[in-house]
């Protein structure tokens, strides 16, 4: 996961209505863990019973990229997942076999 920083920078992201690019998954400020390990865009790895609460997330039809902001601790990191067949297309497809409520 690439670290953002202080939780001040994406505070914004907790507070505004939840966007679109979303699609209701995740809610914000519920605390989630992986249920089927995989690597996101950027190569990192995330293992079966990872936690975090999610934060936010945005959509890009550019690229298919979905960023998921994530807070495991008290930083706030993001995990980018990439639509397409190459990368994390599976996760998209059957989102409820990775992600679960703790």
């Amino acid at each position: 996961m690439t670290v953002l920083g202080p939780t001040v920078v994406l505070a914004n992201l907790i507070t505004r209505d939840p966007g679109p690019s979303e699609r209701g998954r995740l809610i914000r400020g519920k605390r989630y863990k992986i249920l089927r390990s995989f690597i996101d865009r950027d190569g990192d790895f995330h293992p079966e019973n990872e936690q975090w609460i999610f934060v936010g997330g945005g959509f890009s039809n550019y690229d298919n990229l979905l960023l998921l902001y994530v807070q495991p601790n008290r930083d706030i990191y993001r995990i980018p997942l990439q639509s397409v067949k190459e990368h994390q297309k599976d996760i998209f497809d059957h989102w409820e076999e990775y992600f679960g409520f703790v």
